[in-house]
């Protein structure tokens, strides 16, 4: 029964181990692929909205002067001093 038991315990750590590493290795490519699948399929249908939004909303217009005060506002190098 030892023999038995040490081969069960062997096993069950072989087999955690190679479940967590699938197990992680599904958790990534599942999360990843039919996401992008999914954005993909939907995305056409999305950027016609948000076009259609965008071209009704000025927000590229709302954005340049953003990016543009955004360099200025940076402290002054105090630590030079």
């Amino acid at each position: 029964s030892a023999n038995n038991d040490r081969k069960t315990q062997s096993i069950d750590r072989r087999e955690t181990l190679s479940l967590r590493r699938k197990q992680k290795l599904d958790s990534t490519s599942s999360t990843g692929f039919p996401t992008q699948q999914r954005l993909s399929v939907n995305t056409p249908i999305v950027v016609q909205k948000s076009n259609n939004d965008r071209e009704e909303n000025p927000l590229p217009t709302v954005e340049n002067p953003l990016f543009h005060q955004l360099p200025p506002r940076k402290p002054p190098r105090t630590f030079q001093q």
